[in-house]
Formats: C-alpha cells, structure tokens, sequence
C-alpha cells in the first residue's frame, strides 16, 4: 500500500527470501507479502475480495492469515497475499511467458507508457504493445472495441471491471487509476488486468 497504509509500529513488510542467497526459496516462491489491514478494522477485505475475484476466474493472488513476529515481538494478524511475480503467473497461466507490469496511478494516456512498473520479461516489447493499445483508445474510429480485442483479452477484462465495481473498490483501476496489474502474454499478446491491493473492498457501497 502507500500513505493510506503505512505505520511506523505495525508496517506492511514485503519479504525477499534470495536476496542474499539466491537459492533461498519456500516451495518455490522467493517473495513474501504481508499486508497489515490498516485500512480494514475487520481483517476480511482482502481475504474475502481474492477469493471471490478467483472464484469469477478473474486472476488474482491467494490470499490467507498469519501471525507475523519480528525479533520475538508479535505485530498481529497480517493478510499473507501471494506475491504477483513468476510463480504466480505460472500457477495461473501455465506458464511465466509475457511482460508483467504494476500499475500505480497510470492509465494509457500518449506519453504515459513510461509510468508502468516493469515486474519481467521483456520491456521494450511490453512498452510497444501500451503504446499501440494507447493510440487504439485515442481513435475515433467506430470500430475502437474491436480494435481493442485484438490487444486486450475483453473477456477477462469485463469480469476484471464488473468485479471492481461490484465490490466498490474506489482504489483500483476502474476507480482510482491505481493498484493493479497487467501482463502481456506471449505468443498471443493479449493483455490481461490482474487484480493487486484490496483494501477497502465495498467502502464506498457502505458509504453510499
């Protein structure tokens, strides 16, 4: 998270298991999340949004409970979320290939390609293929969402965009420009939105 989430005594702590021995690993992931709820009194936003974005099949990490304890003091319940790097691309898509992208405050505005966070695989491809989708959505040609199928996969985007909304989710991409991924797969070059934080999941149903 970013201001909304941090705490000098309870951080949100992301864990780099091979940062100094790079065959350091836990069934085969090097990356750990912790996320500490700040935002989220009752624990469950996370836990609960993840699980119902999976169960619409629109990809998103696992995500579980655990206890953190630094230097033999417990900081409470953290959301455990899987790390969206590698491994979980190929528990989701079979495979690691494509260009995998964060996406905070960024949208696809001429000039903006830069802005997006480069996670792997190959960069210049991936900033060519923002690019031509940016030039498709400033087109006024009638056929823009045709066009724009045969760069992004609609399919997993509409259930990416219906889930968001459902949810009300004002910090994700459709709301907020913000926390969310994307990945390029490789042969088809089909993109694909991969939710990232959750937060504050139907806050602003709340608030309605």
């Amino acid at each position: 998270g970013f201001i909304g989430s941090q705490s000098t005594s309870r951080p949100s702590l992301k864990i780099k298991l091979n940062h100094t021995d790079k065959k350091c690993q836990i069934d085969g992931l090097t990356n750990l999340t912790f996320n500490n709820n700040k935002q989220d009194k009752s624990l469950v936003s996370q836990f609960m949004g993840y699980a119902l974005f999976n169960a619409a099949d629109s990809p998103a990490p696992r995500c579980a409970y655990a206890e953190v304890t630094v230097n033999g003091t417990s900081l409470g319940i953290y959301s455990h979320v899987e790390t969206v790097r590698k491994p979980f691309l190929k528990r989701v898509f079979g495979n690691d290939n494509g260009t995998l992208y964060g996406g905070p405050y960024v949208d696809f505005y001429p000039g903006w390609e830069g802005s997006f966070e480069h996670k792997s695989g190959k960069d210049n491809r991936g900033r060519k293929k923002i690019k031509q989708l940016t030039k498709v959505l400033e087109s006024e040609d009638g056929n823009t969402e045709q066009a724009i199928g045969e760069l992004v996969d609609l399919d997993s985007f509409y259930t990416f965009w219906a889930m968001e909304g459902l949810f009300g989710l004002w910090d994700g991409y459709s709301g907020n420009k913000n926390n969310f991924f994307i990945l390029i797969r490789i042969p088809t070059n089909s993109t694909f939105y991969l939710g990232e934080q959750i937060r504050d999941l139907m806050v602003a149903n709340l608030m309605s």
